[in-house]
């Protein structure tokens, strides 16, 4: 797709330009940033870690990306992926999306991983679990992927970075005051809950537990010295790397997740952990508003969705769909299996909500979790387009 022509903002042509979602994600960031990587030179992902996905179908072929932005698919053209410095970064989830690349024949030897990027660590998915597993009615839909804790880690100065990968002896000095920090946060939490959380496949299957210190110091050490050696060639400093071609190449952000999860303009305490707006996005890859040309807002029309708990005033089915979507056991091979056939002139409205879902694929791409369905919010659209640093210039989907 030529989109040279298009993008121009007034006589100027537009050469770093964000995308980001105007609603609660999983609105198409994936397939409009497959669309304009054919016109960037650079393409990057700079907030949230594994728990967005983005969906990408191309001759009969599904690929969803979690951290590796989706312009990777032009890998081979030459195009520069970046993992930028504002992301969560979880070894283990990284390399498996590595493998799956490989898998379906698609390069990556220009893909590059922000230096300063936060690592994510086993203590910080078990934590991220434990904490959603004593909420009770209070949870907030986390995916469990560590993403929380390794912000607030960053911030309370007891998280590590990927550099520190590459860097044994710092590294073991810095795992170990944070492995010291975890056990006595989890010591007075139930042991067989969290030898439970740690057996799951996503922490290799009880690889990090010790049955008397919780944490294996030394099994997190090794496993994670075998990370550095295998993503080093990645490692880089992106942040200069941007700046340096800003307003001199085609420069592409891809958001994760949408404004309305944003931590400080979202529906907050029911938000992700990262700042998705246009700001957040620009920061996490070394940028500042000043250097952004351009940013297009995606939503659906005429429906949207939300994964998770949180308030949805337009939902269908209201609290018998929420409770539905977020009670752990609806997956779209079961409710495809209740719910098979449903007429468009259903009155029931959850059934509404489920024929939306089963029409627009609405399945979560990290979780698999359906995906609460509900009409399109024009005051929550509006309080959205009324932030100062959001443009009216929008793409529809669906």
């Amino acid at each position: 797709m030529d989109c040279s022509k298009l993008l121009k903002k007034g006589k100027t042509l537009v050469k770093t330009l964000l995308l980001h979602c105007f609603q609660f994600g999983d609105s198409g960031k994936g397939k409009l940033s497959d669309l304009l990587a054919g016109w960037a030179n650079i393409i990057f992902r700079a907030t949230g870690g594994p728990n967005a996905g983005h969906t990408i179908c191309c001759g009969g072929q599904e690929l969803v990306t979690h951290l590796v932005p989706s312009g990777i698919l032009y890998d081979s053209l030459g195009k520069i992926n970046i993992i930028g410095s504002g992301t969560a970064v979880y070894p283990w989830a990284l390399l498996q999306e590595l493998e799956q690349l490989k898998a379906k024949g698609l390069s990556y030897n220009n893909l590059r991983l922000a230096f300063n990027a936060k690592l994510t660590l086993p203590t910080q998915v078990v934590w991220d679990r434990v904490l959603e597993s004593v909420a009770a009615k209070e949870k907030i839909g986390s995916t469990g992927k560590g993403i929380a804790p390794t912000y607030a880690d960053f911030v309370n100065r007891f998280g590590l970075s990927v550099n520190d990968l590459i860097n044994p002896d710092f590294f073991h000095r810095k795992l170990k005051r944070h492995v010291e920090y975890y056990r006595k946060i989890l010591k007075s939490y139930d042991s067989e809950m969290i030898k439970t959380i740690m057996g799951d496949k996503y922490l290799e299957s009880g690889l990090y537990y010790n049955p008397k210190e919780i944490f294996d110091l030394e099994a997190i050490y090794q496993r994670y010295q075998g990370f550095g050696q295998e993503l080093k060639g990645l490692i880089t400093d992106t942040d200069t790397f941007i700046r340096s071609n800003v307003g001199k190449l085609n420069i592409l952000g891809e958001g994760s997740q949408g404004d309305l999860l944003d931590i400080e303009y979202g529906t907050y305490p029911y938000v992700t952990s990262s700042s998705c707006t246009v700001p957040g996005l620009a920061k996490g890859a070394g940028l500042d508003m000043g250097d952004i040309d351009l940013s297009i807002g995606i939503f659906r029309g005429f429906y949207m969705t939300r994964v998770g708990k949180g308030p949805f005033p337009t939902e269908l089915g209201g609290q018998r769909s929420d409770d539905w979507c977020n009670g752990g056991e609806a997956t779209k091979e079961i409710e495809r299996r209740l719910y098979g056939q449903i007429s468009v002139d259903e009155t029931d409205e959850f059934l509404l909500g489920v024929l939306l879902r089963h029409k627009g694929n609405e399945y979560g791409s990290t979780t698999e979790r359906p995906r609460r369905t509900g009409w399109l919010d024009l005051p929550l659209l509006q309080y959205v387009l009324s932030l100062k640093f959001n443009n009216p210039d929008a793409v529809l989907t669906k």
